[in-house]
């Protein structure tokens, strides 16, 4: 809490007459973003699966590039933390990644046992390395990174090199 306190210029007490602890402090973040992955649904629909998914990494990553030292901080936050709190899978943001990776399993053929939700863990864990790398490697950019990581990843579980054009 100290560090969140120094980093937003706000006092301890004022941080915990809106907060009860630093976790509600993330929850707020996850909300945000949840309903901007809401607003950019029907967009993401429109665009081929591939695309949709590349696109939907490329959003998320600008909108987490938008704060760098809160981020930074919320990220270091998470990976300090002992258990935890917020179910990923109840969040519109994992529900959308599993749209999208539902598109695709079945537009492409995949190696066998990849279900659209083990393929969205995959892209959230493998998304989650690019963020945790580029808070100590700043002067890469966070969004191609994202997106190499995730072009292997991709063609890594499609059966053939690259998918149909």
């Amino acid at each position: 809490v100290n560090d969140i306190c120094k980093a937003s210029n706000i006092s301890i007490g004022k941080f915990y007459r809106f907060f009860k602890a630093k976790e509600d402090l993330i929850d707020i973040y996850h909300m945000e973003f949840d309903q901007y992955v809401e607003g950019i649904g029907e967009y993401l629909e429109s665009l081929s699966p591939i695309d949709s998914l590349l696109e939907f990494v490329k959003l998320e990553m600008e909108y987490i590039k938008k704060n760098l030292s809160y981020n930074t901080l919320l990220f270091s936050i998470r990976l300090n933390q002992k258990t935890p709190y917020f179910n990923l899978k109840n969040r519109s943001f994992f529900y959308q990644l599993k749209r999208i990776s539902g598109r695709i399993l079945e537009q492409y053929p995949v190696r066998p046992g990849i279900t659209p939700d083990r393929f969205a863990e995959q892209i959230v864990r493998v998304t989650r390395g690019s963020i945790a790398y580029w808070c100590s490697h700043t002067e890469n950019d966070l969004t191609e990174c994202a997106l190499e990581d995730i072009r292997s990843i991709l063609f890594g579980n499609l059966v053939h090199d690259q998918p149909p054009k």
